[in-house]
């Protein structure tokens, strides 16, 4: 999830473009995301999106 584009990360189910450029804008901001639960953070993100997205991101 750290070196992936955010055309990358659009490709896991669920997370369109949107998401996956806040994913990278988010990474960006803080050099790097050290953990999946970070993602809840995210404006979009609900709990049933991170459920399943976080079934196909690691942490790299």
């Amino acid at each position: 999830m750290n070196t992936a584009t955010a055309s990358d990360l659009s490709t896991v189910p669920l997370l369109n473009f949107d998401l996956a450029k806040e994913i990278v804008d988010y990474r960006i901001l803080r050099e790097g995301i050290k953990s999946i639960e970070e993602l809840k953070n995210l404006e979009g993100m609900t709990d049933f999106k991170y459920d399943i997205i976080s079934l196909y991101l690691h942490i790299d």
